[in-house]
């Protein structure tokens, strides 16, 4: 019995670890792909979240780009709060934000990296009709994720191969053609300006959701629960035992594949093309 309730309590961390500052993180990441997009003129390439309609002039003065608060509210979906098991509610665009320029137009996405993205993200502000304003409450833009939004034909099912693979193809054909275009000359050369607001994306900041938690300091809570009759050395074992059963399932197995194909993604970016 000690041993399910605590895989039952890792499974629940595992399955809610595509929310908050890790989908926050994501968002940005997600974002900054949507962005090297904007290389292609031609609309047909581009393939990130193509129904997202929005207020910003593109890299190349493509029309209707999303915004980042646009992006992330296109990407919504309803989640379940934890605390009350009710779903929560869409935040209203038209009132939130997230204290930054980066909606006002392109030349802001040079100052406003994806680590600025993610904070922005955990920190939505809501204007109230007192003229007041307070936090958006949970979750925000930072919940679950509406897949087919973000990428044609994505579902909870494919979604790991969305991100990684796909997501890993999608920068070098950005890099690709930002080659090409580089080595342009005459009107059709890219502009000094374009190329310094190509986003970096291998700074997008995972950060500490991917760190792998503090065993010893569990096993020291697990002990001092009641109840339980722990250890902390018998908590510790099964601690490292029900972590090496999680690495087996093919819910981390998945998620590793998909963090391989980002990291590839952001390698392409590294060199500051894009």
């Amino acid at each position: 019995m000690k041993l399910s309730h605590i895989v039952t309590v890792s499974a629940l961390i595992a399955g809610a670890s595509a929310r908050g500052i890790r989908g926050a993180s994501e968002r940005a990441f997600y974002f900054s792909t949507y962005v090297s997009e904007e290389i292609f003129t031609d609309a047909s390439k581009r393939t990130v979240a193509t129904g997202c309609e929005g207020t910003r002039e593109g890299l190349r003065g493509q029309q209707k780009r999303c915004t980042f608060i646009e992006f992330c509210d296109h990407l919504w979906h309803e989640t379940e709060i934890p605390a009350t098991g009710e779903m929560d509610k869409r935040p209203d665009i038209t009132k939130t934000y997230m204290g930054t320029a980066i909606d006002k137009n392109k030349l802001t996405l040079l100052n406003y990296g994806p680590a600025a993205m993610r904070d922005g993200i955990m920190n939505l502000r809501m204007k109230l009709d007192n003229g007041k304003t307070a936090n958006v409450p949970k979750w925000g833009y930072y919940g679950d994720l509406n897949i087919a939004n973000l990428v044609a034909g994505g579902t909870a099912d494919n979604y790991f191969d969305k991100v990684g693979q796909e997501f890993a193809e999608r920068y070098w054909k950005a890099k690709e053609e930002f080659d090409i275009v580089s080595e342009l000359t005459g009107d059709n050369k890219l502009s000094d300006e374009l190329k310094d607001l190509m986003l970096d994306a291998s700074e997008v900041v995972w950060g500490e959701p991917y760190k792998v938690y503090d065993k010893d300091a569990t096993a020291t809570k697990l002990a001092a629960t009641e109840g339980l009759g722990l250890t902390k050395e018998q908590a510790l074992t099964l601690l490292t035992t029900v972590y090496n059963e999680l690495q087996e399932t093919d819910l981390v197995k998945e998620h590793q594949r998909a963090l391989a194909g980002a990291k590839k993604a952001m390698n392409v970016a590294s060199s500051g093309c894009i």
